[in-house]
């Protein structure tokens, strides 16, 4: 195969994935699941902390 073939082929199968409401569903949870991993992991280190989690801050 050549290049000009697998672009066509890549171009097509992009244009239907974007169509697919399934794809963007998908592709919306995954995005909500990987924010939600980096910030539980980010906390857990120190990084970022929940204030809401807290309760109010110390005078």
């Amino acid at each position: 195969m050549n290049l000009k073939t697998i672009a066509t082929l890549a171009n097509y199968e992009l244009r239907a994935s974007l169509r697919n409401r399934w794809f963007a569903l998908y592709a919306l949870a995954f995005a909500v699941l990987a924010v939600a991993l980096s910030s539980l992991s980010l906390s857990g280190a120190g990084c970022l902390a929940l204030r809401v989690l807290d309760g109010p801050p110390p005078a």
